[in-house]
C-alpha cells in the first residue's frame, strides 16, 4: 500500500467510509427513499432517524426526505407535501379542541409550525 492509498484510507475511516463509491451512492438513495416513504406515512423526522437504516439524526432525516422529494416528479412531491400539511393541521386542530395546553405544546414541539419546503433561488 502506497503512502497516498494509506492516507486516503485514513481519511475515509475518519468520515465513515467512501461516500463517493457507486455502492455508497446507491445505498444513500435507497435510504432517502425509505425516509420519504416513512414521512409520507406520517412519521416524524425523529422517528425516521430512529428507524435504523443509516440516518442518525432528525436533521439528517429532514435532509434525506427533501433530497428524495427533489428526485421525484413535481406533482408527486407536491401531493406528498399537501398530505403532510393536512396531517399537521389535523393534529393542531385536535390539540386546540381536545387536549390541555401543556400537551398541546408538546405536540407543537414534535411538528414544526409549517413544513419547510426547499425553494429554488434565482441567480
Amino acid at each position: 500500500m502506497s503512502v497516498a492509498e494509506a492516507s486516503n484510507s485514513i481519511e475515509q475511516a475518519k468520515h465513515g467510509g467512501d461516500h463517493s463509491s457507486r455502492a455508497a451512492q446507491l445505498q444513500a438513495r435507497e435510504n432517502e427513499q425509505k425516509a420519504l416513504s416513512l414521512w409520507i406515512k406520517g412519521a416524524t423526522f425523529q422517528q425516521i432517524a430512529a428507524a435504523g437504516f443509516g440516518i442518525a439524526t432528525a436533521s439528517g432525516a429532514w435532509h434525506a426526505v427533501h433530497r428524495a422529494l427533489a428526485r421525484i416528479p413535481k406533482q408527486e412531491a407536491d401531493q406528498a407535501r399537501e398530505a403532510q400539511l393536512a396531517r399537521l393541521q389535523a393534529v393542531r386542530m385536535l390539540g386546540r379542541t381536545r387536549v390541555g395546553s401543556l400537551r398541546f405544546m408538546k405536540v407543537y414541539r414534535v411538528f414544526p409550525a409549517r413544513p419547510r419546503v426547499p425553494r429554488l433561488r434565482a441567480g
